[in-house]
């Protein structure tokens, strides 16, 4: 029988073969390594476990066994009765649909098989399906992985993922936070995307859907040509390939610009991103809003802070200029209310003071109704910080919109 499992180089593995009945485990031969308690992978290991007949007869091959937790039952060849892989474990299934499977513990590992429960991986997964009932979170996943269910909150080191059923259609969906850390180029293809989903890093393929409400967020990776894109939010740090086409509720991060204390243009690498919503309904900048669905406005202004900024102490701006035929007023959120501003820089109050910047953070604007107060609206939105008083703000992309007559 022959068992292969996938694991990143660099990682310290650990051998272990349990024998069936009526047979003893003897040793492990092969490499070199094969002979050590403990394998650092450089490179490809083949090892060999030998076993030697016991009393019992001549035994009927099967995967090795990997216990579970306290009380529960083991894996064996063709079972699915287990709840949990325990930690530095690994479990070969051959392609069975696993039924009972709750939890893969750190370290351990499941290959070959289709999940149609709801699990909970500290562990990895290779060559998996993830069936249309199940739900998986957590883990490192490598090799080729297919959801038709849902899938949350990993990394992906495998050679790509599809969301593809066996019909051909769109039904696997991707949540939370996704690091694409691939050292082969691996590719995630033809996914949904759950609100306020991320995926960090590698490359995408294909047709990839966001949520319209609260579209995904995509930074740091590759998007291959003749892709197609749906209700995402795009980073600073995305290469787009030839032939893309941008699809529905699109957008973009945009970069912000920085002033100094003498008031001179100063470089920044912060990226913003505007969000304007309306009653379960989200709006592109410069949208123009009827009364109606100006009386439910929520909008939010997304920073990504430059790398240089994090962890400093500083205090967030918030300024909007409201126009009408007759005139124009100028505005600063303090706190939870709005005043009237005079237009000079020293006079300009903070939103909200910050002990440390985090590396992302969502501002809040406004939430509430607007509609007894048509005319155009511009909205700029930043921070200052507290060593020399530089502020950085969306100053060539602020937030836009108007509310009709």
């Amino acid at each position: 029988m022959l068992c292969e499992s996938a694991f990143e180089t660099g990682e310290n593995v650990t051998l272990t073969a349990t024998a069936n009945v009526g047979s003893e485990f003897v040793n492990f031969s092969g490499d070199s390594d094969c002979q050590k308690d403990e394998i650092f992978l450089s490179s490809d290991v083949n090892c060999t476990a030998n076993f030697k007949l016991g009393s019992g007869g001549t035994p009927v091959p099967s995967a090795p066994t990997t216990s579970t937790s306290s009380g529960g039952s083991s894996w064996s060849s063709g079972s699915t009765t287990s709840t949990v892989i325990t930690s530095h474990s690994n479990y070969n299934a051959g392609g069975s649909t696993l039924t009972d499977l709750e939890e893969i513990k750190e370290g351990g590992q499941i290959a070959n098989a289709t999940i149609v429960t709801e699990v909970i991986s500290h562990g990895w997964l290779s060559n998996i399906t993830i069936g249309a009932e199940g739900i998986v979170s957590g883990g490192i996943a490598t090799g080729t992985i297919k959801v038709e269910g849902y899938y949350e909150n990993f990394q992906f080191r495998g050679s790509y993922l599809t969301g593809l059923n066996g019909a051909g259609k769109i039904k696997g969906m991707l949540g939370g936070t996704i690091f694409n850390n691939s050292k082969v180029r691996g590719s995630i293809q033809n996914v949904l995307l759950a609100p306020k989903c991320s995926i960090i890093g590698g490359i995408l393929r294909e047709t990839i859907i966001g949520d319209p409400l609260y579209p995904a967020l995509l930074e740091d990776l590759t998007i291959m040509s003749g892709s197609h894109l749906d209700n995402v939010s795009i980073g600073l740090q995305v290469e787009i390939g030839e032939d893309v086409t941008l699809g529905a509720g699109v957008e973009f991060v945009l970069p912000g610009v920085g002033v100094n204390n003498l008031g001179q243009m100063i470089s920044s690498q912060t990226g913003f991103l505007s969000h304007v919503r309306t009653e379960n309904k989200r709006h592109a900048n410069a949208i123009k809003l009827t009364r109606y669905e100006a009386s439910t406005l929520q909008i939010e202004e997304q920073l990504f802070v430059d790398s240089k900024h994090v962890g400093q102490l500083a205090e967030t701006l918030i300024v909007a200029y409201h126009k009408t035929v007759t005139k124009t007023t100028s505005y600063m959120r303090v706190g939870e209310n709005w005043k009237v501003w005079n237009g000079e820089t020293e006079s300009l109050e903070a939103a909200t003071p910050y002990e440390a910047l985090a590396e992302r953070m969502a501002v809040p604007i406004f939430d509430g109704d607007l509609s007894e107060l048509p005319g155009e609206f511009d909205i700029y939105s930043g921070y200052r910080l507290e060593t020399d008083l530089s502020i950085i703000f969306n100053g060539d992309s602020p937030l836009k919109f108007s509310v009709e007559n």
